[in-house]
């Protein structure tokens, strides 16, 4: 037995020395291991944060998109509107060229069965007559007067022709028969 007890006093000492000899090592270990993990605890804390920031820039991006799509879409039809709006105003002006290169070879025409109707009609008023469509004839062939001016004249001289037929008026007159008064 006392063998024994010098054996266990000798593997206790042994132990003891052992320990001590591992004892920075294992120390050493088990900081390196607790650096290592507050180091990955660090990163994933910072890599959360950063998906955070991510998933917030991305939501912010995402409602971006949407809004332009909507806007994108909104400003296309403001486009075809403007567009059939001006292909309107451009039928519109060729319409209005065709009209007004139109209007001058019919006002003429008008003009010219205004001058037949009072040539055939009855003699009166032959001095104003004449002067209002001499006067006429000189606004339809000046270039600078529009044909809208053109056309508001001679509907005028018309609607006095049309109103001598609406009217009578008694007058005493001499008039030249045949040399004889």
């Amino acid at each position: 037995m006392a063998r024994f007890s010098v054996f266990l006093a000798l593997l206790g000492w042994l132990a003891a020395a052992t320990a001590q000899a591992q004892t920075p090592d294992v120390r050493g270990t088990v900081d390196g291991t607790l650096g290592v993990q507050q180091q990955t605890q660090a990163r994933k804390d910072e890599w959360a944060q950063q998906a955070g920031t991510l998933q917030s820039r991305y939501r912010t991006a995402k409602a971006d998109v949407a809004y332009l799509e909507a806007r994108r879409d909104y400003q296309a039809g403001q486009v075809q509107a403007l567009e059939a709006r001006i292909a309107e105003f451009e039928r519109r002006l060729g319409e209005a060229v065709r009209l007004r290169n139109g209007i001058g070879d019919t006002l003429s025409v008008i003009l010219d069965r205004l001058e037949t109707h009072v040539a055939r009609d009855l003699p009166f008023l032959p001095e104003e007559r004449a002067h209002r469509l001499a006067s006429l004839k000189a606004e339809l062939a000046r270039p600078d007067v529009s044909s809208a001016e053109k056309l508001r004249r001679l509907l005028e001289a018309l609607q006095v022709e049309a109103g001598y037929g609406g009217t009578v008026e008694v007058g005493e007159q001499v008039i030249d028969l045949d040399g004889s008064p």
